[in-house]
């Protein structure tokens, strides 16, 4: 029986393979389409799936966060399910103490990482299709009415890639939305420990048969 398999966001994927590599880890990955956050029943259900599509290990991993709640009711019956603690894959990545807290976001800000910024989903993506389908008047309506209560956008410097890129394309989102962009210290320990099996109050690990629920991520301060 194999011990561990982790069910992963491409959404992560750089913190992900450097905790793989700096761990010099084996532990088995799927690695599930990025950007499903979007539709969380969607997300749910592909995730119990791969859950108990693996019933035959002894520990099954997430990578995910309660995100948007789509792992709210996931069980897995047979194995431990083990996940950070946090509200999303931002939060997580925003980590760089020891203290247990779910939600590190700021009011009106944005948050990027190199895997945000490469396809249509992405700021600029969503800028330039709304202008090739809108006449300009109600494309400059429609993108205040998604990004207008924005002050700014911060790059997660999570130690994982190469921000100048990253920096570079908010910066030219900034400008198009007349905001600033910034870098913002970041780090992957979350997954650091998820991966290595350091767990802490970080980290919610579930029993066999026990399903996630919206308060296994409360805590306290």
């Amino acid at each position: 029986m194999a011990a561990r398999v982790l069910i992963a966001c491409r959404m992560v994927e750089d913190a992900i393979s450097k905790a793989v590599r700096e761990l010099n880890s084996d532990i088995s990955i799927v690695w599930i389409e990025r950007g499903l956050h979007e539709t969380p029943k969607v997300l749910h259900d592909i995730l119990q799936r791969e859950i108990d599509r693996h019933q035959d290990v002894e520990e099954i991993l997430l990578s995910y966060g309660l995100c948007g709640c789509s792992t709210r009711g996931l069980v897995s019956h047979g194995t431990r399910l083990v996940m950070p603690r946090f509200d999303d894959c931002v939060n997580i990545m925003l980590f760089t103490g020891e203290r247990c807290a779910r939600a590190l976001t700021q009011t009106g800000r944005m948050y990027l990482t190199r895997e945000w910024t490469e396809d249509d989903k992405s700021v600029l993506g969503q800028i330039g299709r709304i202008r090739n389908e809108f006449e300009p008047e109600m494309a400059e309506t429609v993108i205040c009415s998604i990004y207008g209560g924005y002050s700014g956008i911060d790059v997660i410097d999570s130690g994982c890639y190469d921000t100048s890129l990253t920096l570079e394309y908010a910066s030219r989102a900034a400008e198009e939305l007349g905001i600033s962009a910034d870098t913002v210290k970041g780090s992957a320990d979350i997954f650091f420990r998820l991966i290595s099996g350091d767990y802490d109050s970080n980290i919610l690990v579930k029993q066999p048969g026990e399903a996630i629920e919206i308060r296994d991520f409360e805590v306290e301060g």
